[in-house]
């Protein structure tokens, strides 16, 4: 089983009822939230990061194909192409209680749309801090040389693709020139939130604050036990770096097996050459 911040990825239950749209940005503690989530609720929590890179391949490709039909701007989408997507989040999300990380942040909208009984709960933090953890992940994943090793490795080798997504939502969804910090940041999101999520369904979450405000917005008991705390400072990095040694390990067994290859079929063509040599000979004194 694969993990992602130490976290793998939910089952989902069926007939459960979906509740909390999560529409915080990553890095705002959405694996903490998402737990928390699961417990109050007593139910799984469709975390969409860890499903696209550690849940089943399927989730991974759903959530690829709303990203590419999400880019098209909700103003120029044909009515198939609303169907479609609606279609694909219904089951991505069906059996979970809450969906919480990136890409289903980006679609609160269309979620709110099917599912207009849930609450949007945005998980936020300071905007600079924010940034500064969004860079440490930037400097793990964004070097040239994560893509070639993990394009190999089944869900993770499609980490252009995931790339590629995500520029394209961002310069659609927030009308900007580029994903760069200088043009994209948590406080273009949560702006984008206020316009299209009605106020009294909007709710801002610091996960410094705990049960009690969590609670109560969803009208739950608190818990008689500590609130869950995941994906710590060094989880992402160990994540990634594992990513990267079983990439490195699948190239060696590619590289290795071609090598064995060519070097059998080159002493295959090295003895068949001395069994010519030697006939040729044989041929002569006769």
């Amino acid at each position: 089983m694969s993990y992602i911040g130490g976290q793998a990825a939910a089952s989902p239950k069926p007939g459960t009822d979906f509740v909390v749209i999560g529409a915080g940005m990553s890095r705002t503690g959405t694996k903490s939230f998402g737990e928390a989530l699961s417990i109050i609720l007593e139910g799984p929590v469709h975390d969409a990061g860890v499903q696209c890179n550690a849940g089943h391949r399927v989730a991974g490709e759903r959530w690829l194909e709303v990203l590419e039909l999400g880019a098209i701007p909700p103003e120029s989408r044909t009515k198939t192409q609303h169907n479609k997507i609606q279609y694909l989040l219904s089951e991505l999300t069906e059996g979970y209680v809450a969906t919480v990380d990136w890409p289903a942040n980006f679609m609160t909208e269309e979620l709110l749309q099917l599912h207009p009984n849930a609450v949007v709960i945005c998980t936020t933090r300071d905007p600079d801090s924010w940034a500064k953890s969004l860079a440490i992940l930037g400097q793990v994943m964004n070097n040239w040389y994560f893509p070639f090793l993990v394009s190999v490795l089944p869900k993770v080798g499609l980490h252009s693709r995931w790339r590629e997504g995500w520029e394209k939502m961002v310069r659609s969804r927030y009308q900007v020139p580029s994903s760069a910090s200088e043009h994209f940041n948590i406080v273009i999101h949560e702006d984008y939130l206020r316009k299209v999520v009605p106020k009294e369904k909007l709710h801002f979450y610091t996960l410094g604050s705990g049960w009690g405000p969590l609670c109560e917005i969803l009208g739950v008991p608190v818990p008689a036990i500590p609130f869950p705390h995941c994906n710590r400072g060094d989880d992402i990095r160990r994540t990634y770096r594992n990513f990267m040694f079983a990439g490195a390990a699948a190239w060696t067994g590619i590289f290795g097996s071609a090598f064995v290859v060519w070097w059998l079929l080159a002493r295959k063509n090295s003895i068949w050459s001395i069994v010519s040599m030697l006939k040729s000979a044989t041929s002569r004194k006769s």
